[in-house]
């Protein structure tokens, strides 16, 4: 479980307000935000790599510096960390030192079930096999905490898939908490316990997608002919506009929840 108390950071061109977040064990979160939104430093504040900020941020209980002191956190950043001169053969000797729970075999089986070589380089792989080692690498450590940035970005479909397949070992003993910062929500809707929205540093919905889908419609059409009734988004599409209404508005319908998301960021 992770829990976010009142969290405040402010960095050059982006800044976080007041975020209190719950996120429990055995469940996928998705934090959605615009480019330089704040969900990478959230994932980096979770993760311990930035140290100055207001707020608490507990880690099944404990500060990340205390839960540091027995477990270890699997943060799988957006670009690749390792020289590209490194073989993946001796990166479980690498990771021994960094890792109090580094598995050697649970590695070299991942990178079996992933068809990669452990003679090759690094620098051989393509961007997808770069991400799923990266995340074999956070999974050989035994982490009740995943932190995935981006994890899809750049991704063909066969990637995809095993990439999912890992994301299920990662939550099938329910003993873990997954935090996915992406803005693919279409590649993680149907899978996520828990959508997180950030918009201009606070948290505009934290919450079950499915109660988000239930919560608004979608209304399309000239601006002139906008009915009645309280708007909760706006953004023009081509020359219509597309509003975001309660249900039950007249000639509204059901959004997809990117349609909604993008619209809560037009917020009157």
């Amino acid at each position: 479980m992770i829990k976010i108390k009142h969290l405040n950071k402010n960095r050059i061109g982006m800044k976080l307000n007041d975020l209190n977040i719950t996120m429990e064990q055995g469940t996928l979160n998705l934090v959605v935000a615009k480019n330089s939104g704040g969900k990478s430093t959230l994932l980096k504040l979770i993760a311990g790599s930035i140290r100055n900020f207001e707020g608490e941020i507990e880690l099944y209980g404990k500060s990340i510096e205390d839960y540091k002191l027995t477990d270890s956190i699997g943060y799988v950043p957006s670009y690749m960390p390792l020289n590209k001169s490194t073989v993946l053969v001796n990166i479980s000797t690498m990771m021994e030192d960094s890792f109090l729970n580094w598995d050697s075999e649970l590695f070299t089986s991942l990178l079996s079930q992933l068809h990669l070589s452990l003679f090759q380089n690094v620098g051989e792989l393509s961007k997808g096999y770069s991400k799923l080692l990266m995340l074999a690498i956070a999974m050989a450590h035994r982490p009740r905490v995943y932190l995935l940035d981006e994890p899809t970005l750049g991704l063909d479909e066969r990637h995809k898939t095993l990439l999912f397949t890992l994301i299920e070992k990662m939550l099938s003993d329910g003993k873990s908490t997954l935090v996915v910062a992406s803005n693919a929500i279409e590649d993680f809707e149907d899978i996520s316990d828990q959508l997180i929205y950030i918009e201009s540093g606070s948290v505009e919905y934290s919450g079950n997608i499915y109660d988000l889908l239930e919560m608004y419609h979608v209304w399309t059409g000239n601006e002139s002919d906008i009915p009645k009734g309280r708007v909760y988004g706006k953004r023009s599409v081509g020359s219509r506009v597309e509003i975001l209404v309660d249900p039950g508005t007249i000639d509204s319908y059901p959004g997809t929840v990117k349609q909604i998301v993008l619209l809560l960021g037009g917020k009157k």
